[in-house]
């Protein structure tokens, strides 16, 4: 448990945990795969939640994008989705 608290891969004790931190904190290419998965998961969790908003029915699709920062036409394309299947 001790090496998956620590944020520096050279206080990890266990070299393949601390060699894997490496690449994905160093690398160029694990730093670029890690920035991808972020991203991947913020947008998945922009569209779930414009989707609920959508649902709600309360905000405008203009506001809805705002606040999730997402683009209008995504926010349109999630609207007409969520109508269809209404």
């Amino acid at each position: 448990m001790h090496d998956f608290c620590c944020w520096d891969p050279d206080d990890m004790k266990y070299e393949l945990i601390r060699d894997t931190a490496r690449y994905y904190k160093e690398n160029p290419k694990g730093v670029d795969i890690m920035c991808r998965a972020f991203e991947e998961t913020r947008l998945e969790k922009a569209m779930r939640i414009a989707k609920n908003l959508i649902e709600q029915g309360q905000l405008t699709l203009e506001v809805i994008a705002s606040v999730t920062e997402l683009p209008l036409e995504e926010i349109q394309k999630l609207a007409a989705e969520v109508t269809e299947k209404e």
